[in-house]
């Protein structure tokens, strides 16, 4: 097979551009929210009906956009 084979040539430039796509492009670098939550649970203990218990969670954004919590639940 010859080396400037039409066909060949365009597999290897297709091949080639592909790889170069793949590797030379960017990561998203679009600013987004990141939230880190390092306490992720707390054990209140025996908790009686009517009781109101109360432990804060620090939610800190890592990212370089704004963070917006728009609604918790608990389990």
């Amino acid at each position: 097979m010859k080396a400037n084979n039409p066909f060949s040539i365009i597999i290897s430039s297709l091949l080639f551009f592909f790889i170069f796509l793949t590797t030379s492009l960017p990561a998203n670098t679009s600013p987004a929210p990141k939230g880190f939550v390092s306490d992720t649970g707390y054990d209140f203990g025996v908790v009686h009906e009517g009781e109101k218990v109360r432990h804060p969670f620090i939610i800190k954004n890592n990212g370089s956009a704004p963070l917006v919590i728009i609604d918790g639940k608990t389990d």
